[in-house]
């Protein structure tokens, strides 16, 4: 099975050099479990690392429900970020350098504090002291023309669940008096505005980080100090095209916003 852990990443990665649409793995790979995706996805990171650099973080992906009821699934799943594709500040984005780009709109969290699996199962409670603050976010999604209706969750785990990217806005300290469960964000897309809140994100964007946590504890890994945490969307995802503008606010936190080229 080794064997085709290891053959399944080269694959993987000779199709985002080939700059192919997203696939679902051959069933000869026989990557059934989703423990085998994730030894993929364990595979994949050092063989991106040659042109994306050292990893600097996390993603949660799949948090809302209608999304997972979609895609046919009852849990989220993570991917990693790499440091070369965290961005500060409001930035102009190249549509060109991605195969197809999904922007979802989100809080990010900054780690102050490693979260070792010896502190036990981690809740709400004990993550708090371990953030250093949040930020408005957007996650670059790159999900190659995935068709979302036979959408092979294994696939999209093994493929580093599409990570393409995060933009960072204004950072936040003063944050622990507010209420995840739903404080009210804005979406605007070329002058439309869409409200929302942080609660959809997993009911909370810090249960994220508290899932993240734990299943990284879980495989014998931890969150260390400065990694960069994306918590999950907000919005659905909106499949970005040349000339927008979007921003993106988080009540009592701040704003971010990029411009498609």
């Amino acid at each position: 099975m080794a064997a085709k852990i290891d053959d399944a990443a080269r694959w993987i990665v000779k199709e985002h050099v080939r700059k192919k649409a997203f696939t679902s793995l051959p069933m000869t790979f026989e990557i059934v479990e989703l423990s085998e995706a994730y030894q993929v996805q364990e595979k994949v990171i050092p063989l991106f690392k040659d042109h994306r650099g050292e990893v600097g973080g996390y993603k949660l992906a799949m948090t809302s429900k209608p999304i997972q009821q979609l895609c046919g699934i009852d849990h989220p799943f993570a991917g990693h970020l790499f440091k070369s594709e965290i961005y500060f500040g409001n930035r102009t984005i190249e549509l060109d350098n991605f195969g197809r780009l999904g922007i979802e709109f989100e809080l990010a969290v900054r780690i102050g504090r490693d979260l070792p699996s010896a502190e036990g199962l981690w809740d709400r409670q004990k993550i708090l002291p371990h953030i250093e603050e949040v930020f408005p976010a957007f996650e670059l999604v790159d999900d190659r023309h995935a068709d979302y209706q036979s959408l092979n969750i294994l696939t999209v785990i093994a493929d580093n669940a599409c990570s393409g990217g995060v933009v960072l806005g204004t950072a936040c300290h003063e944050w622990h008096q507010l209420d995840f469960d739903i404080l009210p964000v804005v979406k605007d897309l070329n002058g439309d505005k869409e409200n929302s809140n942080t609660g959809l994100a997993l009911g909370n964007p810090l249960n994220s980080v508290v899932w993240l946590a734990n299943f990284l504890n879980d495989k014998d890994c931890q969150i260390l100090s400065g990694d960069i945490l994306m918590t999950g969307s907000t919005f659905a995802t909106y499949f970005a095209e040349k000339g927008d503008v979007i921003e993106y606010h988080i009540d009592q936190i701040g704003s971010v916003k990029i411009e498609i080229k």
